[in-house]
């Protein structure tokens, strides 16, 4: 059997991501090509109900382009998933119709009981997520729309549960209140406490081993915490606490730069390490472990 590649792309509520598969003769998946666009997309829908028609044509235009990149490596299929965005959006008929006429791409919109499932799929196959489910762990799958949290304990799932409540989501109500970058950290950190807390009060008195963040933002992050080299590693709550404390006390640019982002004033930064932050005190985790997946690796094992 000859090697055949194929393609994922995913539409989140911020960025839209192509990766590139090679499935080889032995039936084993590995990553070729992996390409991302910021597009803000959440911030029309949360904010009006509707995608409006600039977004939809630079959507169009960037699923264009990824077909094109798609092509070029021979791909035998594209399979291209959406998010809560554009179910949420009250214009997803539109949207849906505009993509295909523009791109001949169908999208398929993901319920939230399958956007876990396929989540679930892009870390489930790894040898540390087996062993660390044998004792007691929480996946936190962190979005713009929303979070999910699943909880584990002697290898059995003990309860999941979704909370509408993303980092796109707390922008739109926690943003421009113009206060300082301290008090809206302080705030958020507060609201997401508040949000978990029937959940941890009910589940996780006693914390648990490790919080599993899948996350593109706790990807960045990650690397300036753990060991050089050994980025698929867990490393302490304690210490993935101290490090967002100290990007904290800096200015939004400064944060962007250690976190080598290409927007200097990314508006998703302070919202999503504050949420880190919260969810791991909260959850009183030993451990912190971010495995270097997304929604296109579930894709590609579905």
């Amino acid at each position: 059997m000859a090697n055949t590649t194929f393609a994922t792309i995913y539409i989140g509520s911020y960025e839209v991501s192509l990766k590139i598969f090679e499935v080889n003769s032995k039936k084993k998946i590995h990553e070729i090509d992996h390409v991302r666009v910021r597009i803000d997309l959440g911030r029309d829908v949360y904010q009006t109900g509707k995608l409006g028609y600039e977004k939809v044509d630079e959507l169009c235009d960037t699923l264009s382009q990824f077909s094109q990149i798609a092509e070029s490596y021979w791909v035998t299929h594209t399979q291209v998933y959406a998010s809560a965005v554009i179910r949420d959006a009250e214009n997803e008929l539109f949207i849906l119709n505009q993509i295909f006429i523009r791109t001949g791409l169908t999208v398929n919109v993901l319920s939230n009981s399958e956007h876990r499932l396929i989540t679930y799929k892009s870390v489930a196959g790894r040898t540390a997520f087996e062993q660390m489910i044998q004792t007691s762990a929480v996946v936190l799958d962190v979005g713009g729309s929303g979070m999910q949290i699943t909880l584990f304990r002697n290898g059995k799932l003990i309860i999941t549960q979704h909370i509408d409540i993303g980092t796109l989501r707390i922008r739109n109500i926690l943003g421009d209140r113009g206060m300082t970058l301290a008090r809206y950290e302080r705030e958020i950190e507060e609201f997401i406490s508040k949000k978990i807390e029937v959940f941890c009060s009910l589940y996780v008195k006693e914390g648990v081993e490790y919080c599993i963040i899948l996350n593109d933002y706790a990807m960045e992050l990650i690397k300036n915490v753990g060991k050089k080299g050994a980025l698929e590693e867990p490393v302490k709550a304690e210490k993935f606490v101290k490090y967002i404390e100290k990007l904290q006390i800096k200015t939004l640019e400064e944060i962007t730069t250690d976190l080598n982002l290409s927007n200097d004033k990314d508006p998703l930064v302070i919202p999503t390490i504050s949420t880190f932050k919260a969810i791991t005190l909260n959850m009183k985790s030993s451990f912190v472990w971010v495995p270097r997946v997304n929604v296109n690796d579930g894709i590609a094992y579905d």
